[in-house]
């Protein structure tokens, strides 16, 4: 299926206006009709004619290509015969040596005419080239900003979860250090007894003692078991609190 050309360039030139065209795959080409016009001074039908074969197939051997190219271009009934711009001198060459004409471009103006196209082709082309850059460019600028402001969010998130932990180990250990106090008094009161009933060496002052002896004894289970549960409450509200703002963050 012959290339579907834009025109993006246009070379005012005596005979006829030389268009620039470029194809999907990014390829900058001319209508060779119109090369022909232009080297030889004649019109579209005159120029048609001189490419009937053989000469289409004369000018593809002495470019280099198996058969011509054809390519869609805007406002043409028909598809036009097309190079890509690297062969415009050979094309205005193979047409003068090919015409038995006097009137033809003079040497001078086809040396102006290759090279304003070459000079069109390196401007379209450094633009393409510009462009896709700076889209390159915005398109990478704009990962990295987000990429940038995602590790920063994660950062934030991490410390502040690192402050959480750190605030309730630090309440645990104060915790915990407070059941060891309770343990602690506890286990004074324990041998303040155990010693108080040592020193009754009679029977009626151990039987005097002992319903104070179970009395302290139950005392002292229920205040540790209190205490334990005073803790064990503390515990588990402050890991529901910290486990409630893991979960909101």
């Amino acid at each position: 299926m012959p290339a579907v050309v834009s025109v993006v360039e246009v070379i005012k030139n005596a005979e006829v206006d030389l268009r620039l065209g470029i194809t999907a795959d990014g390829r900058i080409v001319v209508v060779i009709r119109e090369l022909v016009q232009c080297a030889l001074l004649m019109s579209e039908r005159g120029a048609q004619r001189f490419l009937s074969d053989p000469a289409n197939q004369d000018l593809a051997q002495t470019i280099g290509m198996v058969a011509l190219d054809t390519a869609r271009w805007h406002g043409a009934k028909v598809d036009q015969v097309t190079c890509d711009v690297r062969h415009v001198a050979a094309v205005l060459e193979w047409a003068l040596d090919s015409y038995s004409g006097i009137v033809v471009l003079a040497q001078e103006q086809r040396a102006e005419l290759v090279a304003a196209v070459h000079k069109a082709a390196c401007d379209l082309a450094a633009t393409r080239l510009t462009r896709a850059r700076d889209a390159n460019t915005g398109s990478i600028g704009v990962d990295i900003a987000v990429v940038d402001a995602e590790v920063r969010r994660l950062r934030a998130h991490l410390q502040s979860t690192k402050e959480d932990l750190q605030r309730t180990h630090t309440e645990l250990a104060a915790l915990q250090a407070e059941a060891n106090r309770c343990s602690l008094a506890l286990t004074a009161v324990k041998h303040d007894l155990e010693r108080e009933g040592r020193t009754c060496k009679s029977r009626s002052c151990a039987g005097s003692l002992k319903p104070q002896l179970v009395a302290s004894q139950e005392y002292n289970n229920v205040a540790e078991e209190r205490a334990a549960m005073l803790c064990h409450n503390k515990i588990s509200r402050k890991k529901q609190a910290v486990a409630k703002r893991t979960a909101e963050k």
